[in-house]
């Protein structure tokens, strides 16, 4: 049987660490942890990535093994940091802790469509450079491929400077929403939706930067 520890910072009732809410359907589970609590950090969507690295050094110094701490709570630390660090899981994690199931389905920005063309175009046209490196057999070969290498990376950074603005654009509708007496869940969500394609676009076209690199 859960015990009861409380309430967390938003008033919801804690029950063996599983944060529950009221609904017209009666009381629910929200969810297992609070990672904006567990960082010590008031939840909000406005961060800085300044304050969340500190907040994390403070807070995983004391739960490192090293220090004292385990590895299961340093590894729930580490999640935390993880997941507010990422726009879309901080949205998500936001509403949930509101009681607000995300819609995980559904459109995304429209404008976005053109982005993702962009994103596909130049990733398969680095596919395409490092597999022919990969089979030149002479150091001449691979050295006149260098001027397309470096011409692709150009590319890549391009799409990387054109997903972060899309990103910054997305997340300056947080402090809207932040504020919403009634919260459009159906826009939150497709905010959120929107920044898991993009967060997802940018990790690829950084790996394939480094895989030309």
């Amino acid at each position: 049987m859960s015990h009861y520890s409380g309430t967390n910072s938003i008033g919801f009732p804690i029950f063996g660490g599983l944060l529950l809410y009221r609904s017209g359907s009666g009381v629910q589970v929200c969810c297992e942890m609070n990672a904006f609590e567990m960082l010590g950090i008031t939840p909000r969507l406005v961060l800085a990535e300044d304050e969340l690295r500190e907040a994390f050094r403070a807070v995983g110094k004391s739960a490192h093994p090293d220090a004292g701490g385990d590895d299961g709570k340093f590894s729930s630390v580490r999640e935390a940091f993880a997941m507010v660090s990422s726009p879309s899981r901080r949205l998500s994690h936001w509403l949930e802790l509101r009681g607000l199931k995300v819609e995980i389905r559904g459109s995304i920005q429209p404008d976005l469509m053109n982005l993702f063309s962009e994103v596909g175009a130049v990733t398969q046209q680095a596919e395409s450079l490092i597999r022919r490196r990969d089979e030149a057999k002479s150091v001449l070969v691979r050295a006149m491929l260098e001027n397309e290498a470096q011409l692709c990376r150009e590319s890549i950074e391009k799409a990387i400077f054109s997903v972060d603005a899309a990103i910054q654009k997305e997340c300056s509708v947080f402090p809207a929403l932040e504020n919403a007496i009634n919260l459009d869940l159906s826009a939150a969500s497709m905010t959120g939706r929107s920044l898991a394609f993009l967060e997802k676009w940018h990790a690829s076209l950084r790996a394939i930067f480094s895989r030309l690199v």
